[in-house]
Order: C-alpha cells, then structure tokens, then sequence
C-alpha cells in the first residue's frame, strides 16, 4: 500500500499538482494543531510535540501526508490550511512548518520519515544534519525515493560516513540503486541487525566466557573520532557491538581476523 501511496504521489508531481519543495518559510519552526474535523488552524508549541509519545516525524509530507496516526508529525514549509486541506482522514494532526532546507534540532523521534524529499533541496547537507539531530539513539530513518538520483546517493552517504548512520546487513552505498522505489531503513548510531541471535545477554569483549572464533572490523573509519563496528563470533553467534575509539585505526586492522579480546579494548594508536 505504501509504494501504491507514493507512485500516486509521483503521478501527482509530474501532473504539476503537486509542486516541488521552494527554498522558502519560517526559519523559526511555527506548531499547529490541524483540527480536520471542525477544518480549524489552532496554534500551538512545541511542547505538544515534546509531550507525544512514539513521536514519529513525516519530512515534507505536507501536501501528501498518508499516515492518520496524531503521534506523525508532519514537518514542511507550505501554508498550514493547505496542509489542512490536504487531510481527509482523522480528527486531528500536528504540524510544524519549517523550511527544511536549514538545519534544526526537533524534540528526538523514534522515527523519521522522508519520502521523495531529498532530490528536491538545494542543500542535503542541512537536512542530513537535522535528521541526525532530530532522531534518538537506535532511531529509525525511512527514506524513500522513486528515482533513487545521485542526490539522494550522496545523502545517504552523508548520514553514513558523517553521522554514523547503519544501512541494513543487505545494504551497502555501492547497492543503493537497488532500492530504487523501495523503503530504505537506517538505524542511527548503532549496528543495524535484520535477526537478532537467539541468546540472552551475550558475554562483553572484556569479560568473555569463552574465546571467540574470530574478531573483525566491518565498519572502515576514516575520521579521527567516531563508531567502529566490530562483528564477532561466539558459540556459532554472531555479535554486533557499538565500539568507541579515538585516533585513528591502522589500516592493519580492517578485514583482519584475531583471535584474541585485546584487539578491541586496546587503546587506539593515534
């Protein structure tokens, strides 16, 4: 239903109903409570958002917002009785109108949702920078594009090699035409994992209860602070781990198998 949603939403761009995102509105973000049942525009704060729980941001889905749910907000830059207008289903939505091509800290989601968005902005670097701060810990990023263009590759990249963003095990930045049309799910700021081992509270690299078969880096950092993920094997699991390092890694150690613990608690070598 979902791709069904946003091949309309394609329709509708190519038709002119819908127009593209303009480099215009507030530079200060304006909340407003969308009563669609009585059709009335209600101003409001910022600490109705704050107040949501499961709060999940719709970016740019102001003129084609799908989602009924009150804990969606959508965020945009065009006139809220437009938005209004727009919405057929529910009683009410909250609404933040923003020019999203400058970069903002929103109260953290759980979720954000940016769907056709990224090909339009003259500046992905803001929006990159507002998504990462815009989105907690282990948050969700659900992006979406129709023609998957070199724009929203370098976006991606952005969220990946900047912020520290993980794509799913399938997924890799030379892969992203794949998921042309499709949903993309990132995971900030910590190891992205499709199945989780079936074993409770697996053992820590300083106090392991048995040796592991193999360490290895998977993650190549390049900036001389950040995440390293590192993958590992033990009682025939595999393991993600978030690992903090400062410095510089050496080249020795990417794509390198070692048999002991101390690889990763090591202090980093600048």
């Amino acid at each position: 239903m979902a791709l069904l949603n946003e091949q309309f939403r394609r329709m509708q761009v190519l038709a002119g109903i819908i127009q593209e995102y303009d480099n215009q509105g507030p530079s200060t973000p304006e909340v407003y409570i969308l009563d669609v049942t009585n059709k009335q525009v209600i101003p409001s704060s910022m600490e109705e958002v704050q107040k949501l729980s499961n709060l999940i941001y719709d970016m740019g889905g102001g003129e084609t917002s799908y989602y009924d749910e009150y804990n969606i907000v959508i965020v945009d830059n065009i006139d809220e009785n437009e938005v209004l207008e727009g919405i057929s289903d529910g009683k009410q939505k909250l609404y933040i109108k923003y020019n999203l091509e400058n970069p903002i800290s929103l109260p953290k989601a759980n979720k954000i949702i940016a769907s056709q968005l990224v090909y339009h902005l003259d500046n992905i670097e803001n929006f990159a920078k507002t998504v990462n701060d815009s989105l907690k810990p282990n948050g969700i990023f659900e992006f979406f594009s129709d023609i998957m263009s070199k724009e929203d590759k370098q976006f991606v990249e952005i969220l990946v090699e900047k912020y520290g963003f993980f794509l799913p095990d399938s997924a890799s930045l030379k892969s992203l035409s794949k998921y042309k049309g499709e949903n993309l799910l990132l995971r900030r700021g910590t190891p992205y994992v499709t199945s989780t081992p079936k074993k409770e509270n697996p053992p820590t690299p300083s106090t392991p209860t048995s040796t592991p078969s193999f360490l290895e880096w998977e993650y190549d950092i390049v900036a001389k602070e950040g995440n390293a993920r590192v993958k590992y094997t033990l009682d025939k699991q595999d393991y993600p781990i978030l690992q903090k390092i400062s410095g510089t890694i050496p080249d020795k150690y990417f794509g390198k198998r070692f048999p002991k613990w101390d690889v990763i608690s090591m202090e980093r070598v600048k």
